[in-house]
């Protein structure tokens, strides 16, 4: 039987997964983030992405979208306290995609300072939730800039995240992909 430690992930509204897993991947603020049984104590934050649960007995890893949070580690225990979490059957692709078109609207539209910090706040969060429903869409840029999955997911971030800063609209910086020169090297 292998090791497991026990996980929680939970949101301000629901318990989304209590149980044990073999390990645990969380989108960190550096990077990904991997726990393991036994795992030393930490606290941080983490920022908008997947987590992924290898459960026992499961094939597939557990997948679970979060908006943010804290994660804390203990040896025998890991809790993740996301501001939102849904768990990847229940994602609506139609929706998050209405939802990161109505969030780009209003970045254009942003009067103040705070509106526009809101606004790209929002539409981090969206930006991931629609990379974390578009699984097509890493495959599509590796292939197209003959890239191996790895690189093409980091450079496809590095994109996404200056598309966000600079105003461009999420499609226009996948599409931009295939021939950034950043991305082609």
């Amino acid at each position: 039987m292998a090791m497991t430690v026990h996980v929680d992930v939970v949101s301000a509204e629901e318990s989304i997964y209590s149980g044990l897993a073999e390990f645990v991947v969380l989108p960190g603020e550096v990077g990904e983030l991997g726990i393991l049984p036994g795992h030393t104590p930490l606290m941080t934050r983490i920022k908008p992405g997947a987590v992924r649960l290898k459960v026992p007995g499961q094939a597939e890893e557990e997948l679970i979208f979060v908006a943010g949070g804290m994660l804390e580690v203990q040896p025998n225990m890991v809790t993740v306290l996301a501001d939102t979490a849904i768990r990847g059957k229940d994602l609506d692709e139609a929706k998050a995609s209405e939802a990161r078109k109505q969030a780009e609207e209003a970045l254009k539209n942003a009067k103040s300072e705070i509106d526009m910090a809101r606004a790209t706040s929002e539409l981090a969060v969206l930006a991931a939730l629609t990379h974390f429903t578009h699984p097509a869409r890493l495959r599509w840029v590796a292939e197209a800039a003959g890239l191996p999955a790895p690189a093409a997911e980091t450079a496809l971030e590095d994109l996404l995240d200056r598309s966000l800063l600079h105003g461009l609209q999420t499609d226009e910086a996948v599409t931009a992909a295939a021939s950034s020169p950043r991305v082609a090297a």
